[in-house]
């Protein structure tokens, strides 16, 4: 049997729905025929409206969705283990040679996982946030002026259970490696698909009259500094700009505030669909990524906004020079009123396309499908 005969589970809890993707085109590409994909069906649905063509091809495992505990403690415990006893009957009776892994967020799930392993499966884990495996002691005394959450003993069980990982970045890899004997790869968030490509490519040459700052992800203070970035468009004219802030808006002060400082604010109250986060996406001259002190990006974490700009083909403005990486053009600022000033002039000087859009454009093919093509067979493979 051929290895691309083999049959591989892909389990995925959380609404990263462009890294899902990601790991299913790379894998349908190198000829990867049976693929099955456990996940909860309203994700499903978005992942099949974004790419109908990829998902056609995907043998789909329907989860259900769990509850709060604090609500329904009853219901989530039998819907997660319902969930785990689905997946190994699969495995089970469709002989699964490989797990990917793509989360491990769901604490009933890993419990399961950890009595029972799913022994006869080679599992991957993809590791989002290396602080969900390490030992608290080692944290506190090395990193200790952040708030980072607990590892539990099951974290560390279902860890152990696991052959092979994953991680985002190579800082990462690295600091994995510091903590860890075990063998480690590193696959993108997100890639630069040939659609967007083609879209960016034509809102390039729109050479629209204001600029569009955006600030993908979540509204809430935990991960953004959203007073800085407010602070600092509220020095410049509303006539100049829009900000949009792009995702759910969790903590309405953030968007109060703008308002009432006269910011051009662009906002969503409800999730955003995938469809409409990659049209604004596209449709950006800057990405924003002024990010919270209080978390160990580009050390333990990774933040989205590391992978979005590449991807998307924006120029992005950061603060934490841990993020930044050559797959991309980042702007790097400790003073972000001053950097938009700069940015502002250049628009009007009409040095946006060839100082910031181009060289953007330009890096998104280094980000496409087939620069990756080869680490995953290595992951499949070795």
């Amino acid at each position: 049997m051929e290895l691309t005969d083999e049959k591989i589970l892909i389990y995925t809890e959380d609404t990263h729905y462009g890294f899902t993707l990601c790991i299913m085109e790379i894998l349908l590409r190198l000829d990867y025929k049976n693929l099955f994909l456990a996940t909860y069906e309203n994700k499903y649905y978005v992942l099949k409206k974004t790419r109908p063509d990829l998902i056609e091809k995907i043998r789909f495992i329907n989860l259900k969705n769990l509850p709060s505990f604090k609500n329904n403690p009853m219901i989530r415990i039998y819907n997660a283990f319902h969930n785990y006893q689905k997946i190994s009957g699969v495995i089970n009776n469709e002989n699964i040679k490989k797990i990917i892994f793509l989360e491990s967020n769901e604490v009933l799930f890993k419990i399961f996982n950890s009595i029972k392993s799913f022994r006869n499966a080679e599992k991957i884990l993809v590791v989002h946030n290396l602080n969900d495996f390490i030992s608290y002691k080692i944290i506190k005394k090395f990193f200790f002026e952040y708030k980072l959450r607990k590892s539990t003993f099951f974290d560390r069980i279902f860890f152990k259970k696991m052959n092979k990982f994953v991680v985002l970045n190579e800082t990462l890899k690295q600091n994995f490696e510091l903590y860890f004997d075990k063998k480690v790869y590193v696959l993108p968030f997100r890639i630069a698909e040939n659609q967007i490509i083609k879209a960016r490519s034509n809102f390039l040459l729109k050479r629209l009259p204001i600029l569009k700052f955006t600030v993908p992800g979540f509204v809430h203070c935990d991960k953004k500094n959203y007073k800085e970035i407010i602070d600092s468009f509220k020095k410049f004219s509303k006539d100049d700009y829009i900000l949009t802030f792009l995702g759910k808006v969790v903590d309405y002060n953030v968007v109060r505030y703008a308002i009432e400082n006269g910011v051009n604010v662009k906002y969503y109250i409800d999730y955003v669909s995938e469809e409409e986060f990659r049209k604004e996406m596209i449709e950006s001259h800057f990405l924003l990524g002024i990010i919270s002190d209080k978390l160990p990006y580009g050390l333990f974490k990774t933040s989205g906004i590391e992978f979005e700009g590449p991807s998307f083909g924006i120029p992005t403005i950061v603060n934490n020079e841990n993020i930044i990486s050559e797959k991309g053009i980042f702007i790097y600022t400790d003073n972000l009123q001053d950097t938009l000033k700069k940015i502002f002039e250049d628009f009007k000087d009409g040095l946006y396309y060839e100082k910031y859009g181009k060289p953007a454009y330009e890096k998104m093919f280094s980000n496409t499908l087939e620069n990756y093509l080869d680490i995953m067979k290595r992951i499949l493979e070795e």
